[in-house]
């Protein structure tokens, strides 16, 4: 990730509730926190997750009516009738075995891991998203 892809996405997430300590014990500064999670997907990973997924509604939106015929058409036209996106998933590999329920991010692909899951349209622009969940969902 660029420096102004990482700026522009530590000021997207620094406001999120998530960064606001709620205790005496003060939190790390975001753009430590983002860092952290980009590297190695660290002990921060919760607040990080979180703030990105409350993102979510600002920057991915089913398509309305109109535009699912227009991505059906194009979709038929590429031999996939019918269709309004594609899905894939990917693995995020940890790098420590998580503290709590760890046995949980242990995936399929004999690591410890978060799966994400994304919807594309015909020209690949993400419709919608889910992060976060444990490697053996």
């Amino acid at each position: 990730m660029g420096r102004d892809a990482f700026w522009h996405l530590h000021d997207l997430i620094a406001a999120d509730a998530a960064f606001q300590s709620t205790t005496n014990r003060p939190q790390r500064p975001v753009r430590y926190q983002l860092a952290t999670f980009l590297c190695r997907v660290g002990a921060e990973t919760v607040r990080v997750i979180g703030a990105i997924r409350r993102l979510w509604s600002d920057y991915l939106a089913w398509p309305g009516e109109a535009r699912r015929h227009f991505i059906s058409e194009k979709f038929a036209e590429q031999g996939f009738p019918g269709c309004l996106g594609t899905a894939d998933g990917c693995l995020f590999r940890l790098t420590n075995q998580p503290l709590v329920n760890p046995y949980a991010y242990w995936c399929r692909k004999k690591f410890y891991a978060l799966i994400m899951q994304a919807t594309v349209d015909h020209c690949g622009v993400f419709t919608s998203h889910e992060l976060g969940w444990p490697g053996s969902v």
